[in-house]
């Protein structure tokens, strides 16, 4: 059928009828440079016209593909450890209200405090010799003294605390 559309699209008016019959009449499957380029125009044609496979343009295997990879490590760090960051938070929380003699608890402080607080996400190393696409370091600093870090691997879904 997409042999027949090409055809009908390049032969000039008349001409298809005769190029259709010329091939039935040929009875040794030989060549010629006309039909050589009919068929490299078709292929072509096809080429152009199809979808690519969905595995061919490797996209990260999130949930929402429009995500930076970077935001993707930050969200999975978030989603992964909670309790870290809570536990980082209230170790902060204590030692500013041990020397500051706040009458908010820890648990509540967060609340209430004009500290700093800075997540970074940073590739290791760029990609080169090894694929380093998907694996990122994140630190989140609260003030200036305490801070984590983990290693994450948007790939594998996995996140490891860096001590």
């Amino acid at each position: 059928m997409l042999v027949l559309l090409t055809v009908f699209l390049i032969a000039p008016p008349g001409q298809l009828g005769r190029y259709v019959a010329s091939l039935k009449k040929r009875k040794e499957p030989m060549i010629t440079r006309r039909g050589l380029i009919f068929l490299l125009g078709c292929f072509g044609l096809a080429c152009v016209r199809a979808k690519p496979h969905s595995n061919l343009l490797a996209a990260p295997s999130d949930e929402t593909n429009d995500q930076t990879p970077h935001l993707a490590a930050l969200a999975l760090v978030w989603k992964m450890q909670k309790e870290s960051i809570k536990e980082l938070e209230l170790q902060h929380a204590r030692v500013e209200q041990s020397q500051q003699k706040e009458y908010v608890s820890a648990d509540e402080r967060w609340w209430f405090d004009t500290d700093e607080r800075h997540w970074t996400v940073v590739r290791p190393f760029s990609p080169g010799g090894v694929d380093s696409t998907h694996w990122f370091t994140v630190t989140y600093v609260v003030g200036k003294k305490r801070s984590v870090s983990w290693q994450v691997d948007t790939r594998k879904q996995q996140v490891s605390v860096i001590k």
